[in-house]
């Protein structure tokens, strides 16, 4: 589709994502001006300018102009906040049950009101082959362990105390890792 945007060039749309304004073109959650200078928005009122040495030196810029107009993109709802990653949340284990805690290691625990209710260390409860090759880095042994009844049967029993988050142990804490490109490889009821 083909349309033109005020006073501007006629700029080709890919789709409803994809638009053009004056020398900005946006694309997903990232506009790029001509000269080479991306915004991304911060909110749905502001957005932040990467003025890296990567864009055109030879075009001279008015970095105010390109602010306003970035966010005038943003305002208007043309250029949107990508979809935050969930963070890494460090859990201190609870005295309640520091005895669960043996050291550093890949686990799963069980959290409520946002406390540690329980740990499980994968190395206890699967094939200890299995757990290797996932320390390796090889998530797909440990995908098709966790449909075994015996891992449906743990995973079961421990989210009656709480949701169950993926992680590690180090430290007297609790690391839970969100979910991400690792774990892509687990099906759609994925337990992470």
């Amino acid at each position: 589709m083909k349309t033109k945007i005020g006073n501007d060039d006629i700029r080709s749309m890919e789709n409803e994502n994809d638009f053009s304004l004056r020398d900005w073109t946006v694309s997903g959650h990232i506009a790029t001006h001509t000269s080479g200078i991306t915004a991304t928005a911060t909110s749905k009122f502001s957005c932040n300018l990467d003025l890296s040495p990567q864009h055109n030196l030879d075009e001279e810029v008015d970095v105010g102009q390109l602010t306003a107009d970035a966010l005038l993109l943003v305002i208007e709802g043309k250029l949107t906040e990508a979809p935050q990653k969930e963070q890494q949340v460090v859990y201190e284990i609870p005295k309640e049950i520091r005895s669960q805690y043996r050291s550093h290691g890949l686990a799963f625990a069980a959290v409520k009101a946002n406390k540690l209710r329980k740990i499980v260390y994968l190395r206890d409860v699967m094939p200890e082959e299995i757990h290797s090759e996932l320390l390796n880095g090889d998530c797909s042994q440990f995908a098709q362990w966790r449909q075994t009844e015996q891992a449906k049967r743990i995973f079961q029993a421990n989210s009656l105390l709480g949701e169950i988050k993926f992680g590690y142990c180090a430290n007297l804490q609790f690391i839970y890792v969100p979910p991400d490109d690792v774990t892509a490889d687990f099906d759609d009821d994925s337990i992470f």
